[in-house]
């Protein structure tokens, strides 16, 4: 009976973790470049902060619900097959569960960027304007 109920505990766990991961990241790709575009001043800065914030949000849940999957998976296995076959089994998700570990870890670290290299995307209007003007825009106002 344990096994039953972790079973559907990770199970509905996993999907509720997936669906906000995809209607969050969804969301996200829909609102964001309409804030940084035609949002007021000041509008870009807010925009990519945003979206760093909810990356991080996102890529969490992201991963706690493939953890959840990989858990469930094992539940069900001691569920349904013999003991020896649930132990193959529970190994191989296991070993898939540390492998994506692995790979996530190595492209974190492998792309990676230092704090102090960040860009906030914030500019202010006198940056603006100096910018243009040497650029040899003509302010037409």
């Amino acid at each position: 009976e344990v096994l039953r109920v972790l079973f559907l505990v990770s199970t509905v766990s996993a999907l509720g973790l997936q669906l906000v991961t995809v209607v969050t990241t969804t969301l996200l790709s829909m609102l964001s470049p309409g804030l940084a575009l035609r949002g007021p001043d000041g509008s870009m800065h807010t925009a990519v902060d945003g979206m760093v914030d909810e990356y991080r949000l996102s890529f969490y849940t992201f991963m706690l619900g493939l953890i959840a999957t990989h858990f469930a998976a094992a539940f069900f296995v001691w569920l349904v097959f013999l003991w020896w076959q649930a132990a193959v089994l529970s190994f191989c998700i296991f070993f898939s569960l540390a492998m994506l570990y692995r790979m996530t870890r190595v492209l974190m670290l492998k792309f990676a960027m230092p704090k102090g290299e960040l860009q906030t995307g914030k500019f202010e209007a006198a940056e603006g304007a100096a910018a243009g003007a040497q650029a040899g825009v003509v302010d037409a106002g």
